[in-house]
């Protein structure tokens, strides 16, 4: 999880090291989150507020998820897609502004061809589709918000 090469005893302040690993962090069910505020570490509560860049706001930080069994364009932050029934294509929406971020997964095994389609003129890193092809195979990308709409894979 965090990783240090110092050894202990050369520890700095602030140093975050191997010892704390993702089975030392426990679910809060309050809202509650360790966060670090200059020297001092202490809980307290995430908002917009609390963040540095103020162009995150409370809608970014909340995605909307949708199920896609059969062709359809792409209305939603995650499409999770299952192409049991037959082959799906998703077309990416056009229009978008810049930093839009859009997820795909595949949730099942058939032989069916899932496809992430480009909208208008718009290309996925300089191509016209995007296929997946194994079960659990995910595709993120964002968008650059130009016209026509250049996908950037992440």
């Amino acid at each position: 999880f965090f990783f240090s090469s110092r050894r202990r005893h050369t520890r700095l302040q602030g140093d975050w090291s191997s010892d704390v690993c993702s089975s030392d962090l426990v679910a809060s069910t309050d809202g509650h989150v360790l966060r670090r505020n200059g020297t001092s570490v202490g809980f307290g509560t995430v908002t917009s507020a609390g963040i540095a860049d103020g162009a995150i706001t409370e809608s970014k930080l909340s995605r909307t998820i949708e199920t896609a069994t059969s062709s359809k364009t792409a209305d939603k932050d995650i499409t999770v897609v299952d192409a049991t029934g037959g082959s799906v294509t998703v077309t990416l929406p056009t229009g978008t502004t810049a930093g839009k971020v859009m997820v795909f997964k595949r949730k099942d095994a058939s032989s069916n061809n899932v496809i992430i389609q480009r909208g208008g003129t718009d290309t996925i890193d300089g191509s016209t589709e995007w296929r997946l092809y194994h079960v659990y195979e995910t595709l993120t990308m964002v968008s650059d918000g130009a016209s026509p709409t250049s996908w950037y894979i992440i």
